[in-house]
């Protein structure tokens, strides 16, 4: 799952290209899955660079961010897991959009 810290870097990084990224699966202490992220208006690229669950296809989302969340639809991504686990809406803990 793609860690909360990930997520709300990219609110603040809008427009800057290059970005790292790592994602850790719940209950495991090793990174999963290393590679940067690229942003281009409202659309964001995940390339994977590392990491056991790592893959070599892109996945592009459509992202949309408010002050505690980040909504993200696939546009393109046909790696099953990355797009299962990024689609939809995340919030910072204990900050539930309503």
């Amino acid at each position: 799952m793609l860690t909360t810290a990930l997520i709300f870097s990219i609110l603040t990084c809008k427009g800057q290209n290059d970005q790292s990224d790592q994602v850790e699966f719940a209950g495991d202490s090793e990174i999963d899955v290393w590679g940067s992220y690229e942003i281009d208006g409202m659309q964001i690229t995940f390339n994977d660079e590392g990491g056991e669950y790592g893959s070599d296809v892109a996945g592009v989302y459509e992202f949309k961010a408010t002050e505690t969340s980040i909504i993200f639809s696939v546009v393109d991504d046909p790696v099953y897991g990355r797009s299962i686990l990024t689609d939809g809406n995340w919030s910072k803990p204990g900050e539930e959009e309503e």
